[in-house]
């Protein structure tokens, strides 16, 4: 079993055994010391602003039984013998001298007085020596049964702490510049000579450590000093963000030894909040640590930790796994798992392999034969799985991501659910297998490629879609995509899918090439009409086309021949006022539009305005229009918009920026214009028969 040691911590008040009882919790007794069993305890309350009480009992931790109590102006330095036998504390009635009186626990019975203004105490764990100092100027040692003061040491500086060797057969006590022990079986004190001022101990933050063993460690406020037998420095270990050491319990595995601490940081200590920390003593790491909510009061305040509790006054934490209690737990627990209950073994494994378990010889045993018990139940879920088939992938795959398995049973695993994707190739297979950290990227990137290869097979754009949905961060493989969707698009050779595809895809390296072939689509549709009408509504709704400047010549020449006759001036007069009411209709059709919008209707006004000019530039209407202002302030616009067009042109010739905005445009005046002015039927009725088609696809495609 785990031996705990020794465990003391003294600051301005005593050395203690720890563990306050639940009592003295409960009814607000503020110090209080136990025995090393935690059975009986001798506790007190706490006066406003003192350090002492005006009240003590010794109290059954167990049953609450009260063997005996005091009351007086002052209680002070009250102290219990390791074996529960002996308790003392200090007596001062305020009309009488201060007195040490120790006492029998069975009996009550006063069996010692001793006149001292005493202010650090201890008994041995056997109870047969009492040890006392009035901080400065002298250390006594009695033999509790006889009351003989069996060795006095006159001190120089102030006694910080005190403590017995766990077989009471040596003292050890600290003063400002040394560390002291005095032997039983000599009666005399050795004091250690080497390195003590070095360190730079710090009064009232320290406290002595020993073992029976012949090791001896010296806790300073932020650093832990091996000491050799004649008590000199051998090693010295620094306590990583530790401002004070207020407790500890020393615990010691088959080959190592490690020290419960409990500390305090800067912050901690302006705070009067403290945490546990397991040190190893061989190598001064930190094994493991505990943060606590509770505060703990710097000054006046007894403490105590033992066997997993710690007490600073009226509060206490307790630390399951720093008790011989926890190991019977844990055993208990390991009887009673079920090879089926993989779960449960897996969490009990990563409970007890830890650390902390190297320190208790017992827990450690249990941990290779948990191992053991959790390897079966991972062969026999595995087994199960396989029996199972494609069924368990689920399951696998949750065993796999919250790593339920043993690692050596994870391989197959891995191995298992790697098939199930390469054979059902299933999207929520593939995206599932990808987020596993067990899987190699490698094997990752063949199952992408597989199920890709198989998608691809499909030549459906609707499968490349949730491709692309399914894993966005696969960018050669969706660049793949985009691909065989731009060949399928190609191949339908439709306006309204070459629409579609710069609209999903406007940034792929195929969007400037769908734009020219929906641009070549529309011109051979308004080629094929050869109206004036049809070139009309492909300039409006194209004005980006390479082919707008073909068109327009072509409109020109129809649109000339339908105004320019052999006629006299009266006639020409007529045809130019006609022509231009036309073209100022067609500018006022475009005024609620955008600057985008209303480009391609703008082309076609300029158009017929140089037909103004050069074919009817004698008459009064040609002239009149011509100089007006609302003329010039078409042409500064025209000029501007031609500006922006040409950039246009330029970034899809270029084909290096996302084409979506263009799209966009694209689209809008596409809508506007054959929903609501288109100049053709037949070229508006063609286009209606594109989308239908392509309505049809794509519901045939299930898009």
């Amino acid at each position: 079993m785990l031996k705990i040691i020794k465990h003391l911590t003294i600051f301005t008040l005593l050395a203690c055994f720890a563990s306050t009882p639940a009592d003295a919790a409960r009814r607000g007794w503020e110090g209080w010391m136990s025995d090393q069993s935690n059975e009986y305890a001798i506790v007190r309350n706490t006066k406003l602003n003192s350090s002492c009480g005006s009240e003590v009992k010794v109290i059954n931790t167990i049953n609450d039984k009260t063997y005996f109590s005091d009351s007086t102006d002052a209680i002070c330095n009250i102290a219990i013998s390791g074996n529960g036998k002996y308790f003392g504390y200090v007596h001062h009635k305020y009309s009488a001298n201060e007195q040490y009186k120790v006492y029998e626990r069975m009996t009550g019975k006063l069996i010692l007085t001793i006149p001292t203004q005493a202010k650090l105490s201890m008994f041995s764990a056997d109870g047969d020596y009492l040890a006392i100092t009035n901080y400065k100027s002298w250390l006594k040692i009695y033999d509790v049964k006889t009351g003989k003061n069996v060795y006095t040491h006159k001190t120089k500086t102030k006694v910080e702490d005190l403590v017995f060797s766990n077989d009471g057969e040596r003292l050890y006590f600290v003063d400002s510049d040394n560390i002291l022990m005095w032997q039983k079986q000599s009666n005399t004190v050795t004091s250690g000579n080497n390195g003590y001022k070095k360190l730079k101990l710090s009064i009232a933050n320290r406290f002595s450590i020993n073992q029976p063993e012949g090791l001896n460690f010296l806790a300073t406020k932020n650093k832990i000093i091996k000491l050799s037998h004649t008590l000199n420095v051998e090693n010295v270990f620094s306590l990583k963000d530790t401002y004070r050491v207020i407790g500890y319990s020393l615990i010691k595995g088959v080959d190592n030894l490690a020290v419960a601490m409990v500390t305090m940081t800067q912050d901690d200590w302006r705070y009067n909040r403290y945490k546990v920390a397991l040190y190893d003593l061989s190598s001064g790491r930190m094994v493991k640590n505990w943060r606590t909510p509770h505060k703990c009061n710097q000054v006046d305040t007894q403490y105590s930790f033992n066997d997993g509790y710690f007490y600073c006054n009226n509060a206490s934490i307790f630390i399951e796994e720093l008790t011989d209690s926890y190991t019977n737990k844990q055993e208990q627990i390991f009887e009673q798992l079920q090879i089926d209950e993989i779960n449960k073994i897996k969490g009990f494994v990563s409970e007890i392999d830890n650390p902390l378990s190297a320190y208790y010889p017992e827990r450690q045993a249990i941990i290779p034969k948990a191992d053991n018990l959790y390897l079966e139940s991972s062969i026999m879920t595995l087994q199960h799985a396989k029996d199972r088939g494609i069924e368990s992938f689920g399951t696998l795959i949750s065993y796999l991501d919250n790593s339920t398995l043993h690692k050596d049973s994870e391989k197959e695993a891995v191995s298992l659910v790697v098939s199930f994707v390469e054979k059902t190739k299933r999207f929520e297979h593939l995206k599932a297998v990808l987020g596993l950290p067990q899987i190699p990227n490698a094997t990752k990137n063949q199952l992408i490629e597989v199920v890709f290869n198989y998608v691809n097979s499909q030549t459906n754009i609707r499968n490349h879609l949730l491709f692309i949905q399914e894993f966005p961060e696969q960018k050669e493989f969706i660049a793949k995509s985009v691909d065989e969707i731009f060949d399928i698009i190609s191949k339908e050779n439709n306006i309204a899918g070459y629409k579609w595809f710069i609209e999903k895809f406007g940034s792929s390296r195929h969007a400037a090439a769908a734009l020219r072939a929906m641009h070549a689509v529309a011109y051979e549709i308004a080629d094929d009409i050869d109206s004036l009408e049809a070139y009309n509504d492909f300039i409006i709704a194209y004005p980006t086309a390479i082919q707008v400047r073909e068109a327009n010549d072509r409109a020109y020449e129809l649109e000339r021949s339908e105004y320019v006759g052999m006629l006299s001036y009266f006639s020409e007069e007529k045809d130019a006022r006609r022509l231009l009411v036309q073209s100022k209709m067609l500018e006022q059709s475009a005024e609620d539009l955008s600057s985008d919008e209303k480009v391609g209707y703008m082309m076609v006004v300029n158009r017929m305005n140089d037909l103004l000019k050069q074919e009817f530039n004698s008459t009064d209407a040609a002239l009149r229009h011509l100089e007006s202002n609302e003329f010039k302030s078409f042409v500064r616009t025209f000029k501007r918009s031609m500006k922006d067009l040409k950039r246009q042109v330029s970034r899809i010739a270029d084909n290096t920026e996302d084409l979506s905005s263009i799209m966009k445009n694209q689209s809008s005046m596409m809508n506007n214009h054959f929903e609501s002015a288109a100049q053709d039927r037949e070229m508006a009725s063609e286009l209606t028969k594109q989308h239908r088609h392509w309505e049809r696809f794509i519901g045939e495609v299930g898009l």
